[in-house]
């Protein structure tokens, strides 16, 4: 049915109303690109900064993952992984955090790290007597967490975008969710249908864009306070 006095947003082929569906599916999201987002920062933070410390072997083995999964189709891979194993709300989260942490983040954490590692203060402490696990979590990571606040705005955009592809084929093991609205809109044939019925297709794909977006717009706002070069640049 089309939108109307009682049902604001119309309901879908099965009946339901729209606007619920779209209200109970931004939670979802929300919870879904934070939690992936806190896993991948907790993860690349860790290993950035236990890699560029001890460097050698430890170095080497972290960056070569970090290349492997770099050169991994992500959505390919979490269509086979759903095709193995049937992934729920928070093994989803759990499975692009891990991605995500041991992927391209850490090869940028632990370049910074390496900047860290020389400066004055590390030294002093190592002096003093510190060990390897205070110099790392006490003096190294803190001063990484800018950083990684940035990169924790950019993983919520891709976990909220690869759960909306799962869910719009119909693999995940999701109650509700924006992906799901449009994959309920295809089998029902009104997809292709154009705007004649815009209500099944608009509210979840312009929903989905605008959250991507509005956690884009925040992470670049965060790089121009993390990045001294770009304070500089709109300063002049």
């Amino acid at each position: 049915a089309p939108p109307s006095r009682q049902h604001l947003l119309g309901t879908d082929p099965l009946g339901r109303d729209v606007l619920s569906q779209l209200m109970s599916g931004t939670a979802s999201a929300f919870i879904l690109g934070i939690l992936a987002a806190l896993v991948t920062v907790i993860i690349a933070t860790t290993v950035g900064a236990v890699a560029a410390y001890y460097s050698g072997a430890v170095d080497t083995f972290f960056m070569r993952l970090a290349d492997l999964i770099i050169m991994l189709p992500t959505i390919s891979l979490l269509i086979v992984l759903t095709a193995l194993f049937e992934l729920n709300f928070f093994q989803l989260a759990l499975v692009l955090g891990v991605l995500g942490g041991f992927g391209g983040a850490t090869i940028i954490l632990k370049s910074q790290a390496l900047s860290i590692k020389v400066k004055p203060y590390i030294e002093a402490a190592r002096v003093a007597g510190g060990g390897p696990f205070h110099l790392i979590f006490v003096h190294i990571v803190p001063n990484l967490l800018p950083l990684s606040l940035l990169y924790m705005m950019f993983t919520v955009t891709g976990a909220i975008f690869s759960e909306a592809v799962l869910s719009f084929f119909g693999i995940l093991n999701i109650r509700m969710s924006w992906g799901i609205m449009i994959h309920t809109a295809n089998t029902g044939g009104y997809l292709l249908g154009g705007t004649k019925y815009w209500w099944l297709i608009i509210p979840a794909g312009g929903s989905i864009t605008l959250l991507c977006s509005a956690f884009y717009l925040v992470g670049r706002a965060l790089d121009e306070v993390v990045n001294p070069r770009l304070r500089r640049r709109w300063a002049g």
